[in-house]
């Protein structure tokens, strides 16, 4: 059964990073038991037809160097939230985010929320990252 916090990680994702029309079928498959998680491709982040594309981009650089960009750095020691989908055993867990991307519990393929709707990285099978965020601003007036 899944917790509350583990919950808004899965919804606010959803409805941040998937297109509307492709948001049932995600809901639907996570709200069943994990087991049936690898239904879900995260190849739907690199289609632009399925994603929120100007949320979502591939990052093309060493994984080793996205830890260490300004965005991720301050969450590199934080425990974060890895959905495991497509071609991993379908689960969750809280891990830290060097470690589910670099340690001995990497990530072999599903999502890694950061904060829950505003930042995450979608890892596929073929070692793709895709890089979602929409970090909220303050305005100051």
């Amino acid at each position: 059964m899944l917790r509350e916090l583990e919950k808004l990680h899965i919804e606010r994702f959803v409805d941040t990073f998937i297109a509307d029309h492709r948001r049932p079928r995600w809901k639907t498959i996570l709200n069943m038991n994990p087991k049936h998680w690898k239904k879900l491709s995260t190849w739907d982040l690199w289609d632009d037809r399925l994603c929120v594309s100007e949320f979502c981009s591939e990052w093309t650089n060493q994984i080793e160097k996205l830890i260490t960009t300004v965005t991720f750095q301050e969450y590199s020691k934080q425990q974060v939230v890895v959905i495991h989908v497509g071609h991993d055993q379908g689960g969750i867990e809280k891990n830290f985010l060097g470690e589910a991307l670099l340690g001995k519990k990497t990530l072999f393929e599903g999502i890694i929320s950061i904060l829950p709707g505003q930042l995450a990285l979608v890892i596929n099978h073929d070692g793709g990252i895709c890089v979602c965020q929409r970090l909220l601003s303050c305005r100051r007036k």
